[in-house]
């Protein structure tokens, strides 16, 4: 007998992410459900993560301060401020321990 209700596929990725964002956004979607109701959070999470991962990138190939003064560029900002914003896209999406760190393909 066949099923009547066929499983719904996962949203299209949005094509105004980042080629980062949309490498996250395939991830994620292979392990999460995704309903339409969550493409927003989603996308939101996933620029997120490849605006985070632009910024970690970036102070580690430049370190954190300006030419070892004390002056702390502004990466350090940009990336708390989006890590700050995945864990909280994370736990809309039922993708965070309860600690609020996001669980990796490892955690379950």
């Amino acid at each position: 007998m066949v099923d009547q209700q066929k499983e719904k596929k996962t949203p299209a990725c949005p094509k105004w992410l980042m080629p980062e964002a949309k490498a996250e956004w395939r991830r994620l979607a292979k392990r999460i459900k995704v309903t339409d109701e969550d493409v927003m959070i989603l996308a939101g999470y996933c620029q997120s993560y490849a605006r985070w991962r632009e910024a970690e990138e970036y102070i580690t190939e430049h370190g954190f301060d300006n030419d070892n003064t004390s002056r702390i560029l502004p990466y350090v900002s940009v990336a708390q401020t989006y890590l700050k914003l995945m864990s909280s896209f994370a736990k809309q999406l039922g993708i965070a321990s309860e600690t609020g760190e996001i669980m990796n393909e490892t955690d379950e």
